[in-house]
């Protein structure tokens, strides 16, 4: 099996052991589920709408800038750590000061040596240290999301945006972008 088939399963594997933890009608992730939301904020399509015009001709220019927040990558098989930091709030902090519109905040330790509370502490870092009259950089989340639960675990988490893989979720793709619609996120699809 291919690294990315043993990556869905090991992840089949945990949303099993979500949706047992989090099965009772009274649980938050099973609301997050079940009712529309009331408003979608865009906050994925805020954040990376950063405009400017061009002083040579006046046309209107928009340049985003989206970095892949994770600490390693099974892709890279000579140097596993891809980035050293210990801090990951602090990191989108300063990378968020350099210019950075989004996050793709990468959630699972096995491969990529993340961890779910970054998403969290992330989101609200970037928030917090943005002025309340601009967007703060959308945090998107990135794991092998195979069901909705994880879609509200994300959301319930501060999150701006996910990422649905196609080349993961195939059929369910449909499945999973009504499931965004429903929560009131902003998906992206790879």
């Amino acid at each position: 099996a291919s690294y990315l088939e043993r990556m869905v399963e090991r992840k089949r594997i945990e949303v099993d052991n979500l949706l047992r933890r989090h099965n009772e009608p009274e649980d938050k992730l099973v609301m997050r589920m079940s009712y529309m939301a009331s408003e979608n904020l865009y906050n994925v399509t805020k954040s990376l709408q950063l405009e400017t015009v061009d002083e040579e001709d006046g046309d209107l220019r928009r340049l985003s800038v989206m970095v892949d927040l994770k600490r390693r990558s099974p892709t890279v098989r000579d140097r596993k750590n891809v980035v050293e930091f210990s801090n990951a709030p602090k990191f989108a902090e300063l990378l968020a000061l350099a210019g950075t519109d989004a996050f793709l905040i990468n959630t699972d330790d096995a491969e990529y040596g993340g961890r779910y509370e970054d998403l969290k502490a992330c989101s609200d870092a970037v928030r917090l240290q943005t002025p309340g009259d601009k967007h703060p950089p959308g945090c998107i989340y990135k794991d092998i999301i195979i069901h909705p639960v994880q879609i509200a675990q994300a959301l319930d988490n501060g999150a701006a945006g996910v990422l649905l893989i196609v080349s993961v979720v195939g059929a369910d793709l449909e499945v999973l972008l009504d499931a965004c619609t429903i929560m009131g996120v902003e998906p992206l699809v790879e």
